[in-house]
């Protein structure tokens, strides 16, 4: 079967993403709801990915205003990309990368010109092979190692 993104744009949509990240980031890396729950998700955009009917993977954008504060992506000048995440039984598909460059094209669509998100140490040769490049020091986010990264979006 195929693999779709789209917007999450019904409560359905967002719902299924919501049990993805739950999932993989309070069941599987045991990070606390209260931590996952973050009070954003309702200004954010959500992106699934769809194979048939079966939602395998999301990811969550942000934006960020000229005084560092989060807004709705449309009144951002940063794209903040995060809380993306591919069910175990569909990783190594690709997926997480089709994610990303659809976040990527919607945020470079809205006139955003610059992306940044907080990677995993683990993940973050996939984020570099994505064009991410590492700003500042190694940190911890939930208790797991994280490194800040940041891409240039090039206009439409």
């Amino acid at each position: 079967m195929s693999v779709t993104i789209r917007i999450a744009e019904s409560a359905a949509d967002r719902l299924a993403c919501w049990r993805i990240r739950e999932r993989v980031f309070i069941e599987e890396q045991r990070i606390a709801e209260d931590v996952e729950r973050d009070g954003l998700d309702d200004i954010a955009w959500h992106l699934a990915a769809w194979d048939g009917d079966e939602a395998i993977g999301t990811v969550r954008v942000l934006g960020v205003d000229g005084a560092h504060r989060f807004v709705r992506p449309a009144r951002g000048t940063i794209a903040k990309i995060g809380r993306m995440a591919v069910l175990p039984s569909d990783r190594r598909r690709g997926i997480g990368r089709r994610l990303l460059d659809a976040a990527l094209d919607l945020a470079r669509r809205e006139g955003i010109v610059r992306a940044e998100l907080s990677a995993q140490e683990t993940v973050v040769p996939f984020y570099a092979r994505a064009g991410f490049t590492i700003e500042g020091e190694p940190y911890e986010e939930a208790a797991i190692p994280h490194r800040k990264m940041i891409r240039e979006l090039e206009p439409e």
